[in-house]
């Protein structure tokens, strides 16, 4: 009887070790899911800046020089949107990075010195038995990241003292 016991005691422990170690692996999908939004989002934010300072593409950063020079020094002081391009790039990026998760909703703001991202991601767990353990089948995490540009500040600093001059 006492050759068996370890056969028995073996088995036991073993189903939780794989639960644990099955859980560890998960836990770095969720953290490299996690990192990668917001990475995506800190580089959608630095290129709608780009946009809204040069006209540069935002795709591979090129600089329309027609659309840019046909537009006056302070067109972006009054400029605002909705980011619906970006909205769609950051889909588009999320859906080809993210290993378990999803993008649930995002939302863009682009205004003349802050550019707010919101997104909501849904991570999935794998099989029942985690699902009846944890109680859910499905973990939401949500962040708002945002960027202030204080390059609108100094230009119009810049354009006060130009008139103040010819005043």
């Amino acid at each position: 009887m006492n050759e068996g016991s370890y056969t028995v005691e073996a088995s036991l422990i073993m189903c939780f070790i794989i639960c644990i170690m099955l859980g560890i692996v998960y836990m770095g999908f969720y953290v490299y899911d996690y990192y990668m939004a917001e990475l995506i989002m800190t580089e959608t934010m630095k290129r709608e800046n780009r946009w809204v300072i040069e006209c540069s593409d935002r795709v591979d950063g090129e600089i329309h020089w027609e659309e840019w020079s046909n537009k006056s020094i302070l067109w972006r002081l009054f400029y605002s949107n909705e980011g619906d391009e970006s909205i769609e790039q950051i889909r588009e990026l999320l859906e080809e990075t993210l290993l378990i998760s999803n993008l649930d909703q995002v939302q863009v703001n682009v205004k003349r010195e802050k550019i707010e991202v919101e997104y909501q991601l849904k991570t999935h767990f794998p099989g029942k038995w985690i699902q009846i353990i944890l109680g859910a089948k499905s973990l939401n995490t949500s962040n708002k990241m945002s960027f202030e540009d204080k390059e609108s500040e100094e230009l119009i600093r810049i354009c006060r003292g130009v008139k103040n001059d010819e005043s």
